[in-house]
């Protein structure tokens, strides 16, 4: 073989070893960062602690309460990171309206904060919400309508500021179903003409405003501000989008005059919304068709 041939067999066969040198030092980055990921998932599903919201009819009840989950006993130094994460998880049968809210068992607990984070994912990367209590936070609670499904919850506490905290740290959790909190009535006047539709007030201090629109609004169009009304800073932008519905003593009526589908919307405290289709009938005017 003459000399030329060899060396380009050689630089061939150097070219060789080192591409697949590089696909396996690839492959061994890339292998564990997957397995640990899995295997993440896999011990936060296997570890997370169920827990069973509180179920109410009215949003009036959440003050009477007990703790669904508690941290016990917790011993928080000066100025320590984070510790004692907690995972848990709840089950939601129906779409629902969701409260959660904690508290601290002592008083003495200047200093002490607690955070908790809410995914729709055992893997806890899809965060839909959080809330926290004690040093630092602002977000002292979370309420908010979630759809059917399983949730689950990273909790911890630490100290953030001078002093200790010994004592439990406290998870309050509540849900209203949708059928609830939009238990709608209708009442056709007596001459036919008029129906009226009223809706109670379940939610409570957690309520925003009420709007309504005729025709059926697919959900894609839920959060828009050409279909709906929004509120900024305490006034409404786009007022003529939608109807807002007057609210007197807790309950919210409005009176529509034809047949048909109307939508419904709630926006609650915290700027999350839901909405239901009703079904309008029993009125009589000059352009109804009698029946033979």
């Amino acid at each position: 073989m003459k000399g030329s041939e060899a060396m380009q067999i050689n630089k061939k066969s150097l070219l060789t070893a080192v591409i697949m040198s590089a696909v396996f030092a690839i492959m061994a980055v890339i292998s564990p960062v997957t397995a640990s990921a899995d295997m993440v998932e896999m011990n936060t599903m296997k570890n997370s602690e169920k827990i069973t919201p509180t179920l109410l009819d009215d949003a009036r009840d959440i003050e009477n309460i007990e703790p669904v989950y508690s941290m016990k006993d917790l011993i928080l130094e000066e100025n320590e990171d984070f510790k004692d994460f907690r995972y848990l998880s709840f089950d939601l049968p129906e779409d629902s309206w969701v409260y959660l809210g904690g508290g601290f068992s002592h008083n003495n607990h200047d200093g002490a904060q607690a955070h908790v984070s809410i995914y729709s994912n055992s893997s806890y990367t899809r965060r839909v919400g959080e809330l926290g209590w004690g040093y630092w936070e602002t977000d002292h609670i979370f309420s908010g309508f979630l759809a059917k499904g399983s949730y689950y919850i990273e909790m911890k506490a630490k100290q953030a500021n001078n002093g200790d905290y010994t004592g439990n740290v406290d998870l309050y959790a509540a849900r209203i179903p949708i059928s609830k909190v939009f238990a709608v009535t209708q009442k056709t006047a007596s001459n036919k003409k008029s129906v009226r539709v009223t809706l109670k007030n379940r939610l409570a201090g957690y309520m925003d405003y009420v709007q309504y629109k005729r025709g059926k609004i697919g959900t894609s169009r839920m959060n828009s501000h050409d279909t709906w009304v929004y509120k900024y800073s305490g006034f409404f932008m786009n007022p003529e989008a939608a109807t807002l519905v007057k609210n007197k003593d807790d309950i919210y009526s409005f009176t529509v005059k034809k047949n048909g589908k109307y939508t419904i919307l709630i926006t609650d405290a915290s700027g999350y919304r839901h909405q239901k289709v009703i079904n309008v009938k029993g009125i009589k005017n000059k352009n109804t068709k009698k029946r033979k």
